[in-house]
């Protein structure tokens, strides 16, 4: 029963993660509104976006694309 589970998990994680992601963007629109909601996944964004590990190669290159125009 147990091994069903994990094989059935694993061929539908991206359908569970899904469904948590939906669950937890429920549960804020819920206690907190849509305006702070929308504020709080803008903020996780900028946070998931800033913890890229390739975020400052990205900016030094753009960077130096621009001041050579």
């Amino acid at each position: 029963m147990l091994e069903e589970f994990i094989k059935d998990f694993l061929e539908n994680r991206k359908r569970y993660f899904r469904c948590i992601v939906a669950f937890i963007f429920a549960l804020i629109f819920v206690q907190y509104g849509f305006v702070k909601m929308v504020f709080i996944l803008f903020v996780s964004f900028l946070g998931y976006i800033s913890g890229a590990p390739n975020l400052m190669a990205t900016l030094k290159k753009l960077y130096n694309d621009k001041s050579l125009d």
